[in-house]
């Protein structure tokens, strides 16, 4: 029987001011910038970002892990990292870049994930036509091998909302053979099993 170190930063989101709810750009060092730029937005009581209509508006944010108190093996063990962030165009279409980058200490890119598509700068984007409605870009990052110590995130568009940008580091399966159910014991009248 393995107990969980609750006190760790798994399974909490890593990123800093994810969802504008600072009402500014804390966290986040902005790297392009058109028009208006960005602007932290509140409606209906919810915070989200929104990037002009004018150009394309990129920005980005670097997450230490080992800072954050991951150790080193803890990340040699290639934990599942899953990225997201919600969306919405806001003028049509919309252009969307989200790219999640990492890379070791020496800031050697181990793996990465980009959405697809171009816009005509070579910038790679999402486009989408319909507006106001929120979707999620998403990826699961696993067996990208050792030496994993920064995430970056890099994203923005033309005429999109951006909200609740995630990067959560998820413990590697406690269970050494999850089908093998021999290392399941079931606790008798529970209907509840505990693993040995």
């Amino acid at each position: 029987w393995q107990e969980w170190p609750f006190d760790t930063p798994y399974l909490k989101n890593l990123v800093r001011n994810p969802d504008a709810e600072s009402g500014d750009m804390a966290g986040w060092t902005v790297t392009e910038t058109h028009g208006e730029g960005w602007t932290p937005t509140l409606e209906d009581d919810v915070w989200t970002f929104h990037t002009s209509v004018d150009g394309f508006n990129r920005r980005t944010q670097e997450i230490d892990l080992v800072a954050l108190g991951f150790s080193r093996q803890e990340l040699d063990d290639a934990p599942p990292i899953l990225v997201s962030e919600h969306f919405a165009m806001l003028e049509e279409p919309g252009l969307l870049q989200f790219t999640v980058e990492l890379f070791d200490q020496d800031h050697n890119r181990l793996a990465t994930r980009t959405t697809d598509g171009t816009d005509d700068l070579g910038q790679p984007t999402y486009a989408r036509d319909s507006t106001s409605t929120f979707d999620t870009v998403k990826h699961l990052f696993d067996n990208y091998g050792t030496g994993l110590q920064f995430v970056t995130i890099t994203d923005g568009g033309q005429g999109v909302a951006l909200d609740h940008a995630v990067v959560v580091v998820t413990p590697v399966n406690l269970l050494h053979d999850p089908a093998d159910q021999t290392s399941w014991q079931a606790l008798e009248g529970t209907g509840n099993y505990s693993v040995h």
